[in-house]
C-alpha cells in the first residue's frame, strides 16, 4: 500500500514523494488532511491504525493505534486538533485528539473518546 502525490500540472504521479506502508498488503485506504495540508491521517480498511503522514518531507511519522476495527473513513475538525475515525466492525467513532501532531511535537495522539454509532444491536 502507497500514499502518493499527484501534480496536477505535470498530470502525472510525483514519484519522490510515495509513502510505502511497510509492504502492507490491505486494499482500501482513506485520507483526510489537515487544515493547512500539512499531514494526511490515512485510515487503511483492515489496520487497526491510522498512518500520520507528513506530507512535505515525505515521510509517515507515527501511527494511531485503536483496537477499534475495520477503519472506514475518517475526518478532521476545522481547527485541525480532532480527528474522527468510522470503525465499521466496532460500530462505533474513536475520537483522537491530534493537537500535539498539528503543533509539530510527533507525540502519539491520544483518544478523548469512543461513540457508539448503534444504540442496540439487532
Amino acid at each position: 500500500m502507497r500514499f502518493a502525490r499527484i501534480d496536477l500540472v505535470a498530470q502525472a504521479e510525483d514519484y519522490a514523494a510515495r509513502v510505502d506502508f511497510d509492504k502492507r498488503r490491505e486494499c482500501r485506504a482513506r485520507s483526510a488532511f489537515d487544515p493547512w495540508g500539512i499531514y494526511a491521517f490515512t485510515a487503511i480498511e483492515a489496520s487497526r491504525s491510522v498512518a500520520v503522514i507528513d506530507v512535505w518531507n515525505h515521510r509517515e511519522i507515527v501511527p494511531l493505534r485503536s483496537r477499534a476495527r475495520n477503519r472506514k473513513g475518517l475526518t478532521i475538525s476545522p481547527d485541525g486538533g480532532t480527528l474522527f475515525v468510522h470503525n465499521f466492525m466496532d460500530r462505533s467513532v474513536t475520537v483522537h485528539d491530534v493537537s500535539g501532531i498539528i503543533g509539530g511535537s510527533e507525540l502519539p495522539a491520544t483518544i478523548a473518546a469512543t461513540l457508539n454509532c448503534v444504540a442496540t444491536k439487532n
